[in-house]
């Protein structure tokens, strides 16, 4: 069975609480002609203002690194801000390791 960066080892992982979810956040380096765009490691939040808390880091990792790449910086920090700040992205339902068993 192959992992990927998203899924968590099979002995770390444990069911959902009610209304919690699996979020990742993007970020973004750049150095002049060369830009790396990554997602951060699945994270387990709560509510809307903890996902927008934890990708504040993120969001802030790409604004100071982010728009010195020549010429993709500017659009993958774009990118990485519009993401981040609207909760990052929610892997809880298109991964099937995540969906919670018993919906109530």
């Amino acid at each position: 069975m192959m992992t990927s960066a998203h899924t968590p080892a099979a002995g770390k992982r444990r069911p959902l609480a009610a209304g919690e979810r699996i979020v990742c956040y993007e970020m973004c380096v750049s150095c002049l002609w060369v830009t790396w765009q990554g997602l951060s490691p699945p994270r387990r939040v709560r509510s809307r203002r903890e996902r927008f808390l934890r990708g504040l880091g993120y969001s802030l990792l790409s604004l100071l690194c982010g728009p010195w790449g020549i010429p993709w910086g500017i659009t993958a920090t774009l990118r990485a801000w519009t993401v981040n700040f609207r909760g990052g992205h929610d892997l809880t339902e298109a991964n099937g390791q995540w969906r919670i068993a018993n919906s109530e």
